[in-house]
Formats: structure tokens, sequence, C-alpha cells
């Protein structure tokens, strides 16, 4: 192999950002390195001879162009990687290795609650990953689902190759911290994150004056209106909910530390990190029955992410607190309810 070239040119935050940087972090000397990389990424200090880094502009026009440099950059030789869920427009001269994490690209999900912007780009997307992932010589996915979700979708094989770099060792031993959170909830506010089922929930348990502290983590920029919807779903029910804003992989381990478990309620996912960091942790996981996530962990509670009445049962049988569930009677007593004077 001549080159290593790393394509993520729309790599910069979330769960990609969170592989990508250990990935680079682990490279070494013994190969020539070019990473194209998103502008908007914020790096570490990478002291590696032999990396050269091709900063991507992220805009359609800086798309194009970085196209365009790969195609200039990858040889016949070359292994290029392709990070960001797309493969190269055009066919390349060296091996491409698609590796592919985005499961919104390959599932026929419904793209109601997103903004018009984000419809128009994942449309574009998964025409991109139709009409080009011929020029991906191999396809590398991290679960299970994802595997059966690209034969159907894609009619190819791919190769299941999770990898995670766990700081475990970093983690605060979770039973000796101070436990300030019931539950967390470490996720973005995209639709498919089931927050709205989530906080009813929570409502239907303070219906029944059950009041567990949840912490998410959303940001008010990019997610205002679901953080205002939080906010005023507090006031008006006296929810204990708490949002930590401003999160990185170090904070997220001292949440995870001072949280008693972590719930899931996310309807889609491709790998999940947060149940591996929680399980990296030693969290208990209360998540979703879905298949992404035995693909990866195997949940402690689970619950239909599509039915806020499933989750707050969830949340009470992990608590150990009794269901209420009301008696069957026999016929009789049920006509002694409806006319008092039955059984005279």
């Amino acid at each position: 192999m001549n080159k290593f070239i790393i394509h993520a040119p729309n790599i910069h935050q979330g769960g990609g950002k969170t592989l990508l940087l250990p990935l680079l972090l682990s490279l070494n000397n013994k190969v020539p390195v070019v990473a194209f990389l998103d502008e908007r990424l914020s790096m570490p200090n990478i002291n590696i001879s032999g990396l050269t880094i091709i900063d991507v502009k992220s805009s359609i026009s800086g798309r194009i162009i970085g196209e365009y440099e790969l195609i200039k950059y990858a040889k016949e030789g070359d292994t290029v990687l392709c990070f960001g869920n797309l493969p190269p427009a055009l066919k390349l001269k060296s091996e491409v290795i698609l590796f592919l994490q985005n499961s919104y690209l390959v599932n026929n999900i419904s793209l109601d609650g997103f903004s018009l912007k984000n419809k128009i780009r994942i449309l574009l997307e998964r025409f991109w990953l139709s009409f080009c992932n011929k020029n991906a010589d191999r396809v590398i996915v991290q679960t299970v689902s994802m595997q059966r979700s690209i034969s159907l979708k894609l009619n190819r094989k791919s190769d299941v190759i999770p990898f995670y770099d766990s700081d475990a060792d970093e983690v605060v031993n979770s039973s000796e911290s101070e436990k300030i959170y019931d539950f967390v909830y470490v996720a973005s506010g995209e639709p498919q994150k089931n927050h709205l089922n989530l906080i009813e929930a929570w409502k239907i348990l303070a219906k029944e004056n059950i009041y567990p502290s949840l912490c998410l983590t959303l940001s008010s920029h990019k997610y205002h209106e679901l953080v205002r919807y939080v906010n005023d779903s507090c006031k008006k029910d006296n929810l204990n909910i708490y949002n930590r804003q401003e999160i990185n992989q170090v904070n997220i381990k001292d949440i995870y530390s001072c949280s008693q478990a972590l719930i899931f309620p996310s309807t889609v996912e491709s790998f999940g990190l947060p149940l591996i960091e929680a399980k990296a942790a030693s969290l208990p996981i209360i998540a979703s029955e879905l298949d992404y996530v035995r693909d990866v962990v195997v949940p402690d509670v689970t619950f239909d992410p599509n039915s806020p009445v499933s989750i707050s049962r969830a949340v009470k049988r992990f608590m150990k607190i009794n269901q209420k569930i009301e008696p069957i009677i026999t016929s009789e007593e049920f006509l002694r309810n409806l006319i008092p004077s039955f059984e005279n």
C-alpha cells in the first residue's frame, strides 16, 4: 500500500467524531496518510510524520472541490477509507473502503420532524449512496442490523467490524461516585432520538407521584424548540429533568459517573455509542427493545419506544416500584358493580 487516505469531509460532531478522532490518533509512521477533514472538526494535536491534513469547507462547493482533490491524491496502490457514509462520486484507481454508519441512508425511515434543509440533505445523500455505492470496493458497518439493511437496500455484501476506543479506566467508578441523576440520556435532538415520548413518559410518572431525575444533553442553540418544550413541561408538570448542554467526551464521562442508569429510547441507530459508553462505565441500561440495541449490549430493562406508557413502566420496573394492575372479576361481580340490587 502506497498511501492511506481518510476521506471524512462531513464529520465534525456526534458519534462520527467520537470514532474518527481515536482512529486518527492510532495512526503510526509506517504508512503515509492523507486525511480530508471537515474544517469544523476540532482536532487535538497530532504529531505524526507523513500525515497530511486537508481541510474541506462545509459547503457544496467545498465538497465538490474535496471530491476533485480526492481524485487527484488517490493513486493505484493506495487505500481510501470513506468515513463519512458516502462513496466517491467517481470511480478511483485506488481501493475504496466505505465505512457506513448513518442508518437513515439505508432504511426507509420517515423524515417527518426534520427541517426542510435536513430532509433535502438526507434525500440527496440517499440518492448519492444508491447511485455511487459501486464506486466502493468494500463496505464496512458496525452492526448486524446495518448489514441486513445494506443487503436489502443496496443489494451488496458488507463486513461487520465494530470498533470503539473505550476509556473505561478513566471513567470514575459509578459505585464510588455521588449520584445526582436517576437516569441519563446522552443524545442530540433529532426526531429519531425520541425525546417527545420520553418526556411524555415522565409526565405519566408524575401523575402517579413518581418523580425520577433525568439528565438530557440537548443543545439549546441547535434544538431550541425541543429545549423550550422540555422546559415548559418541567414547569407545568413539575418534572425532575435537567439539561447539560455543553458536553464533550470529558464531561460525558462525568455525567455517566453521577447517574444511576442510562435510558435510551432512540428508535433508529447504526451503532448506539452511548450504549457502549454506558456499558464501559458499568451503568445499567434501560433501552428500546429493538435489534440495534441487542447488536451491541444486553439491556437490563427494555420497552416499546413508541409507547410512553411502556417507557414509564420500564422506569418503574427498574426502580422496583410495583405496577398497579386492576383485578379481573367474575361476570356476577361485574353485574353487581353495574346493578347494586342485582344480588337481591
